[in-house]
């Protein structure tokens, strides 16, 4: 996400607990269309962290786990984790755990496919299932250190 330099501005990040997996396309190590998905479960007995993307088609593909989100009268998938290039027959599996973190720098464009961990400080660490269902952070950035933070505030009402 990219906020203004100079002025105010509100970002609205959503929630979902619907998770979707999907063959994504890439142009240039960006993430350009989540061309074909399908609404997942958990699926490893005993344990819901657990998801497991199966590749039932004849080729290599690049698939990603998903939050759903409907707009309007269609639903629109944002891709978090990426399995890049599972085989023919192949499984993908991810022990998925809900956390928000978030991180402020000009390292990477929105959209970018990261292959390592990210370098640098973290602002907010958040465990997205003890959210409530409002949550309003402000973003300030202190002008001696430099630094910013992310601060709760409580929602409008």
């Amino acid at each position: 996400m990219t906020f203004p330099a100079t002025e105010a501005c509100t970002l609205t990040l959503c929630n979902y607990d619907t998770i979707a997996l999907a063959r994504i396309q890439k142009e240039e190590g960006k993430i350009v269309a989540a061309a074909v998905w399908r609404e997942i479960k958990p699926v490893i007995e005993g344990d819901p962290d657990y998801i497991i993307a199966l590749n039932e088609s004849h080729s290599f593909q690049d698939m990603a786990l998903c939050t759903m989100e409907r707009v309007s009268e269609d639903i629109d998938v944002h891709p978090f984790l990426i399995f890049e290039r599972v085989g023919v027959s192949c499984a993908a599996i991810s022990k998925f755990s809900p956390i928000l973190k978030a991180y402020v720098t000009r390292q990477y464009q929105q959209g970018e496919i990261i292959h390592h961990g990210i370098h640098i400080p973290v602002i907010l660490h958040q465990d997205l299932s003890a959210l409530k269902k409002n949550t309003v952070w402000v973003l300030t950035r202190d002008k001696l250190t430099g630094k910013y933070s992310l601060t709760p505030q409580a929602p409008p009402t």
